[in-house]
């Protein structure tokens, strides 16, 4: 019997998508926003996915909570506590599955998410290490620190630190995207929920690593029958794609809002791009010696005189404490015209 990868909260799919790029035997990814068949707080879905799981169908499974139950990002209402319990509680319940079965299995969520502290989570989680990603190194513009726990083989070799130079885009406000040919608003945190492509292929060959040989690339459709006679509809296997380059989700965006790390980001990278003349120490010494020379004067000046402007365009500096010498019209040093002009400081 051929074991299978199953990736549940999928969201995109992108690991399963990059898992079957690589002739991994894939089972339909579990995401809600597919079909109610896999609306894992189905307690009739729950019952199918449990089943698969002793029976040994699954050798590795990928577990990621929506983070909007959990993350700090956003504050979720005293609606929201049965939601995430319920989902919480299904989540211990198959992991306790897998462990059983001895399936391999990893959980993702943000690295600050209140999911790690929550006591029964907590409780189960505590004989595993708990690895810490950036998604930017995996190309993302914003940093994003994730946590991953579990026994899957070698999973401590996606841990990677934060090597960029550039500011770091905050995941903060909103954007508006037009989808379908009119605009919608999207929280940058929601857009982030998707892996970059890098990830995805970077967990996908860790899995092919780890892969028992269990026969040839097959999509587990029986899964797919089980789950529509539980919840009496039709289901399809679920579009694989995973991105050949990562592309930010919000680059297309017609307007951002609470954007200022993306402005100070966009302006660095132009800088960057910029050549830059390769100077001598003693040049370079130089120029910072004439810069603090200029600021000091130009700081004294504004101190100790007046600022007049001519409708010429040149600006001249009276000294202060002789306001009737001031009051004189004095020639313009750029037009040469005998003008009295207003000064300001």
């Amino acid at each position: 019997m051929s074991a299978y990868f199953l990736e549940i909260f999928a969201g995109t799919a992108r690991i399963s998508a990059a898992a079957a790029d690589l002739g991994l035997n894939v089972a339909p990814p579990i995401e809600i926003a597919n079909s109610i068949a896999f609306d894992v707080t189905n307690k009739a879905v729950e019952k199918v996915l449990a089943a698969a799981i002793v029976a040994k169908r699954f050798w590795a499974i990928w577990f990621a909570p929506p983070c909007k139950f959990w993350s700090r990002a956003r504050s979720t209402g005293n609606e929201k506590d049965i939601a995430k319990k319920t989902v919480v509680y299904v989540t211990l319940r198959l992991l306790k599955a897998c462990i059983a079965s001895g399936t391999y299995f990893a959980i993702e969520n943000p690295w600050g998410s209140a999911l790690w502290k929550f006591p029964a989570m907590e409780r189960f989680l505590k004989d595993y290490t708990k690895i810490r990603i950036v998604f930017c190194a995996f190309g993302t513009p914003y940093q994003k620190a994730t946590a991953l726990y579990g026994n899957l083989p070698s999973l401590g070799s996606l841990a990677r630190p934060c090597t960029c130079a550039a500011p770091h885009e905050h995941l903060q406000g909103s954007v508006r995207i037009i989808v379908d040919g009119s605009a919608k608003h999207f929280w940058k945190t929601e857009l982030a929920g998707r892996y970059p492509p890098n990830f995805a292929r970077a967990v996908a060959r860790l899995l092919r690593d780890a892969c028992p040989s269990t026969g040839n690339f097959h999509r587990f459709h029986d899964l797919l029958r089980q789950l529509g006679e539980a919840c009496a509809v039709s289901v399809a296997m679920p579009a694989l794609h995973c991105p050949r380059s990562y592309v930010c989700e919000w680059d297309g965006a017609r307007m951002y809002y609470a954007n200022s790390s993306r402005r100070r980001r966009q302006q660095f990278i132009r800088n960057r791009r910029r050549p830059m003349k390769r100077v001598s120490v003693k040049r370079l010494s130089k120029i910072r010696a004439e810069a603090a020379a200029s600021k000091w004067k130009k700081a004294k000046r504004s101190a100790s005189t007046w600022r007049a402007k001519c409708p010429c365009g040149i600006v001249q500096y009276f000294v202060k404490g002789k306001p009737e010498e001031n009051k004189q019209a004095k020639p313009c040093r750029g037009c040469g015209k005998q003008r009295r002009v207003a000064t300001t400081r």
